[in-house]
C-alpha cells in the first residue's frame, strides 16, 4: 500500500499536478490481530464486517483486539481529519 501511494505521488509530480500523501497508523508492528482479518476483505478491497462479526464469534478472545483496533482506527481518522483541516486552513 504504501509503494502504490508514492508511485501515484511520482505519477501526479511528473504530469505537474500537486499531491499530498499522509500516513496513518492504527496498529503497531508488534500488535498481533486477528488472523482472520486478511481473509475478510470482500472483492473491493473493503472489510466484509459480516464474516469479521462471524469469526470473531468463533473465536471470542479476537473480540478484544477487534475493539482496540476499532478505537485505534477511530482516533487515527480523527488525527487525519484534524490535519487536513489545519492543513487546508493553511491555504493549501
Amino acid at each position: 500500500m504504501e509503494s502504490a501511494g508514492w508511485a501515484r505521488a511520482a505519477q501526479a509530480a511528473g504530469h505537474g499536478a500537486p499531491y499530498l500523501l499522509a500516513r496513518i497508523v492504527s496498529d503497531s508492528a508488534d500488535e498481533d490481530l486477528p488472523d482472520f482479518l486478511a481473509r475478510s476483505l470482500a472483492a473491493d478491497g473493503s472489510l466484509d464486517r459480516a464474516r469479521i462479526a462471524r469469526e470473531a464469534l468463533l473465536r471470542p478472545a479476537s473480540i478484544g483486539k477487534l475493539l482496540r483496533l476499532r478505537r485505534h482506527a477511530r482516533a487515527c481518522a480523527r488525527a487525519l481529519a484534524e490535519f487536513l483541516d489545519r492543513f487546508a486552513a493553511a491555504g493549501f
